[in-house]
């Protein structure tokens, strides 16, 4: 018994000693607890999470919903937080737009469709997170002025490009889209449109 003591109290330093780890440049010790009894050993680790920087940022922009029968136009995402994601065409106002302005010149510059009359829909609101790298993380507050198209040309629809914000649009059956395709804007269009995505 007292070897095993021995041999326990062995391993607890070195199990103290090598607990020593660089996590994302930062040095951190995690502590050993342990607590020998009757031969069988339990150890507790407490761990300090390195620190991720948190940038807040806010976007506003002027959004369009484009309807054609059951369908809806949507752009792909070529950057930002939502990346990937079907998105309504839009984007931020120019100095001394006014929102309608704004509207016409993103919707042509993502998808080739030239609006031609609109209102005012709603304006909504949500917070997206984006991660930069190990130690940073974008939290965007994202304002979007959204407005229903109520006359259009689409004729030189564009439905592939390399543009900064779109790699082209489409029209979609909303019958079709699920919740993971869709940016929260989009998604929240569709559900106010009385078509709920697909989970």
């Amino acid at each position: 018994m007292i070897l095993f003591k021995a041999h326990c109290n062995t391993l607890l330093r070195r199990e103290i000693k090598t607990t020593q780890h660089m996590v994302s440049g930062q040095s951190f010790v995690r502590s050993a607890l342990s607590d020998v009894r009757l031969g069988m050993g339990t150890t507790f680790w407490r761990s300090m999470n390195s620190n991720v920087k948190i940038n807040n940022k806010f976007h506003m922009g002027v959004y369009g919903i484009l309807l054609k029968d059951a369908s809806i136009l949507l752009v792909k995402k070529a950057r930002g937080p939502y990346t990937g994601k079907l998105d309504l065409p839009g984007g931020k106002p120019e100095h001394g737009e006014t929102p309608e302005q704004t509207l016409e010149r993103e919707i042509i510059e993502e998808t080739g469709v030239e609006a031609h009359a609109s209102k005012l829909f709603d304006n909504y609101s949500t917070v997206a997170e984006q991660h930069m790298d190990d130690n940073t993380q974008d939290r965007i507050h994202h304002l979007g002025m959204i407005y229903m198209v109520l006359a259009y040309d689409d004729k030189a629809l564009i439905q592939d490009m390399e543009a900064e914000d779109s790699l082209g649009a489409q029209w979609y059956c909303m019958a079709n889209l699920t919740a993971t395709m869709l940016s929260p804007f989009a998604h929240k269009v569709i559900n106010d449109l009385g078509n709920a995505p697909k989970k």
